[in-house]
């Protein structure tokens, strides 16, 4: 018997030759679990270093917070006698939060509406934003707000979530991939929302110091209030909010007033600030 070769006896759609998955499909369904892990991966590693640094010794914290100072150093640092008086109210401020370890304030002479917090106790403030106060108790806002976050740890928070994102990087088949570059993006995302409820929770602890230092809570609200007149809360896109590190003001100085009340602080009268 001659042997007569041929195909199988069904149609394209039967054969087992002939996968039937839309690529994208696929692609879609690989991806979006990938996302997933990685998601799942970076929530729990960020709770363990949120654990690890309310569990940290003092002694350790200040040990790691020497280690930083500011990489470059500012050119047009102003030291008169307004920035001593600046850093009395900071040392004031200071005794009230039970911060363990120094801090020292920086005056620079730079135009923009600006004040930060940098590990290592240092917090330096921009004479843009004096210029947009009026009062000593709004300017002692602002300088607890900024203690704040290093009474609440959070650079050491930050600094954690910087090794995860790192590692997790490292893991999605090297930093210059496509994938990566796909979902470092995500990631980053998270990290501002996880930064804008740190910067409220900042803004309750700074009514606490406020309060503590003049007795009532008056001028709380000065600085956020001011950037309403600016282009931080200029019309735009709905969404624009959720892309940013810090709340918009609107949002601050409400928040502020129902933090104020829920802790039922009083609103006083606020002092003039010292002319610069």
């Amino acid at each position: 018997m001659k042997y007569q070769p041929h195909l199988p006896e069904q149609d394209n759609e039967q054969n087992i030759n002939v996968s039937h998955d839309q690529p994208l499909k696929t692609l879609f369904t690989l991806l979006s679990g990938v996302l997933a892990i990685i998601g799942v991966g970076y929530g729990l590693l960020g709770v363990c270093v949120d654990f690890a640094v309310d569990h940290l010794p003092d002694e350790v914290e200040t040990l790691i917070a020497r280690q930083f100072s500011l990489s470059d150093p500012l050119s047009n640092v102003v030291q008169d006698e307004f920035s001593a008086y600046l850093q009395t109210m900071l040392r004031e401020l200071q005794q009230c939060a039970g911060v363990g370890y120094p801090l020292q304030l920086t005056l620079a002479d730079v135009d923009q509406i600006n004040a930060f917090a940098i590990p290592g106790g240092q917090i330096v403030v921009f004479t843009g934003l004096i210029d947009q106060l009026e009062s000593e108790n709004g300017l002692a806002f602002v300088l607890a707000h900024e203690i704040s976050h290093f009474q609440n740890r959070d650079h050491l928070r930050s600094m954690g979530r910087g090794v995860v994102i790192m590692g997790l990087s490292a893991l999605i088949t090297g930093a210059d991939s496509v994938i990566t570059k796909l979902i470092l993006p995500t990631i980053t995302l998270g990290e501002m929302r996880f930064s804008q409820s740190r910067e409220l929770a900042a803004d309750r602890r700074a009514l606490a110091i406020l309060n503590c230092r003049y007795g009532h809570v008056g001028g709380g609200t000065e600085f956020f209030s001011g950037l309403l007149s600016h282009a931080d809360n200029a019309a735009g896109s709905v969404w624009g909010h959720y892309f940013d590190s810090h709340p918009k003001a609107m949002a601050r100085v409400e928040r502020i007033q129902q933090q104020g009340d829920e802790a039922g602080f009083r609103v006083g009268a606020v002092t003039r600030l010292m002319a610069r």
